[in-house]
């Protein structure tokens, strides 16, 4: 079965090597644009058409400023050597890129041929590489970073009713290394789909929604793995939400050693559901590092089901 609305799979684009068989939307004049800044055939450059692999854009900006909202366009960013230790004789993706009100509907592919992805890290210290502002955005395949920098961010989501419409984002098979401060932030965002992402050390927090903002609604969050990220799942006011089958360790619950609300936290939310995750911590023992430490189930409404620890199956809401 293909996805509603979708084409049968077809071959990959001609030129443009490791970019797996597509579900592409059924338009009639879908348009593919392939983003190189390392191109060695023809200088890359934002004054092509983007359409042609051989002849690609420079940057990921001007490839959603040439796509249309909603008809099915495709953005395929290129691989390169930006691996921190590897030759770096490639230009790494530096951009901080907007998708903006404007462009909903957009999909960025990240070209890569290795587990980690497309390198991409933001165009200064304490930048983020891509801001959402735009419905029915999907995004997979990069490898957010800020090597060289000494701070920054992955994805912010956006929806504030005016400049920002970002809900319905889909934000899959990426990687968030340890140089990431906020992996995904989400604010007013509604339906957001995250699955089948790797988020490591992150050094403020792998899914975050700021307390002091406004509440996410209707997530699915599943598949992922959170691997010693100082917050995990830190979205205190989220509602009516599913958060299932994710891998969340944490070296200090480890420990025993006290790691308060550093693997999810819904302290404020209301009427989600908790189920199937796996936790490196021990049952509720009024310990440091334990079930109602390293988490924060929040209140009666929220259905905490099945999740496992180190030592058994947790059959309590976290305190």
């Amino acid at each position: 079965m293909y996805p509603q609305g979708h084409l049968p799979l077809t071959d990959q684009p001609w030129g443009v090597a490791g970019v797996r068989r597509e579900a592409r939307g059924a338009y009639a004049d879908s348009r593919y644009f392939y983003v190189d800044p390392t191109n060695t055939t023809f200088q890359a450059t934002d004054f092509n058409s983007g359409e042609d692999p051989e002849h690609p854009l420079l940057t990921i900006q001007r490839a959603v400023t040439l796509a249309r909202s909603y008809q099915g366009d495709v953005i395929y960013v290129l691989c390169n050597d930006g691996w921190q230790y590897g030759t770096l004789t490639d230009t790494m993706m530096s951009e901080s890129v907007i998708i903006p009100n404007t462009k909903p509907g957009l999909h960025l592919v990240g070209v890569g041929h290795g587990s980690m992805g497309v390198y991409w890290r933001p165009a200064a210290t304490a930048g983020t590489c891509l801001t959402i502002n735009a419905l029915d955005t999907e995004v997979e395949g990069f490898c957010f970073t800020t090597i060289g920098y000494a701070a920054g961010n992955g994805i912010s989501v956006i929806w504030n009713g005016t400049t920002g419409r970002g809900d319905n984002p889909v934000i899959h098979h990426c990687l968030f290394d340890e140089t990431i401060d906020i992996a995904i932030q989400m604010e007013f965002v509604y339906n957001p789909h995250i699955h089948h992402c790797v988020f490591l050390e992150c050094d403020t927090a792998a899914i975050y929604t700021d307390p002091a903002g406004s509440a996410s609604e209707y997530a699915h969050i599943h598949d992922n793995i959170f691997h010693d990220c100082a917050a995990a799942i830190a979205t205190s006011e989220l509602d009516l939400s599913f958060i299932y089958d994710n891998s969340i360790y944490n070296a200090l619950a480890i420990a025993a050693a006290a790691c308060p609300g550093a693997g999810i936290d819904l302290s404020a939310g209301q009427n989600n559901q908790v189920y199937d995750n796996k936790f490196s911590c021990i049952l509720p023992a009024a310990a440091n590092g334990d079930w109602d430490n390293l988490n924060n189930g929040g209140g009666a409404t929220n259905a905490w089901i099945g999740n496992l620890c180190l030592n058994g199956t947790a059959v309590t809401t976290p305190t």
